[in-house]
């Protein structure tokens, strides 16, 4: 079932990527020339939001009664994992499993949007433009403010929707309703941080593919050496190191074992300070 969770999100978050390029970035795309044109325009553009929104609502509609129907037989529960949070769906009802896939798919997004932004911030300039282009206008307005604005906002974006998802889910009665404000604030803020541990995988990811590169030749699509400028960024910190063995350069390897610690002590303080409740 995770599987078909993942790969409904998916298809549900292209779609809904698509609809926001479409509501902000359509004049990059296209710029009429007359005042019918951009009329026809305009009305094309609302004709085109509306199909993808109404293609993400319906993927996740979908999402919702498949799993519905797939688990309701054996009385299952769907969990969504909020690393520290596990929140447990019944599959026999189907408002439960409506509630779930718009849960799951927030998730998604948050962390889809997280990585999104940490492929445009690694990007080389000059380099495989048009993936480049199409990150920025996905990101929205965070491109061109300071590093650390971005940084806050994505904070806040994952605190501010851990409140409202525990609020709705202490009104339904799925988690406990007793849980205070300042405990909920507190529990926002390490859900949040443990977010931007996913990054793990991304790196982890984006080393391997790199290290392929390297030593198979794989085609001149833009792709590859829109990654290879990432990796070469990954990598920069350990230039001046003698880490050249023959023609093998072990720099990918120690990137890929200080990612390794750095997710396994992320995790570890991350959970301590969330058990650490305060209040």
């Amino acid at each position: 079932m995770h599987i078909i969770d993942f790969m409904l999100n998916l298809a549900a978050w292209i779609l809904w990527v698509n609809a926001w390029m479409q509501k902000h970035h359509s004049r990059v795309l296209q710029q009429p020339i007359t005042l019918l044109a951009t009329l026809k325009t305009s009305r094309r553009e609302i004709r085109e939001i509306w199909f993808y929104l109404g293609g993400c609502m319906g993927v996740l509609l979908i999402k919702a009664l498949l799993l519905h129907y797939l688990g309701s037989p054996l009385n299952a529960a769907v969990s969504v994992d909020f690393m520290h949070v596990l929140v447990f769906f019944q599959t026999g009802s189907l408002v439960s499993m409506g509630l779930m896939a718009l849960t799951s798919f927030l998730k998604f997004a948050f962390l889809a949007y997280l990585w999104v932004w940490f492929l445009w911030n690694l990007s080389r300039e000059g380099v495989a433009e048009p993936i480049i282009g199409n990150l920025e206008m996905a990101l929205g307005f965070l491109p061109g403010r300071h590093v650390l604005i971005q940084v806050t906002v994505l904070m806040l974006l994952g605190i501010g929707g851990w409140i409202g998802l525990g609020l709705m889910f202490g009104w339904v009665g799925i988690l406990p309703s007793n849980v205070g404000m300042s405990q909920l604030i507190w529990q926002a803020i390490w859900i949040s941080a443990s977010a931007w541990l996913s990054l793990f995988w991304l790196i982890l990811v984006l080393m391997i593919l790199y290290l392929i590169h390297s030593y198979v030749y794989l085609g001149n699509w833009e792709g590859w050496v829109w990654v290879e400028g990432m990796g070469e960024r990954l990598l920069e910190p350990f230039e001046m190191l003698p880490l050249q063995w023959a023609r093998i350069d072990l720099s990918p390897c120690i990137i890929l074992l200080m990612n390794g610690i750095f997710y396994l002590l992320g995790s570890r303080l991350v959970q301590q300070a969330y058990h650490a409740y305060p209040f």
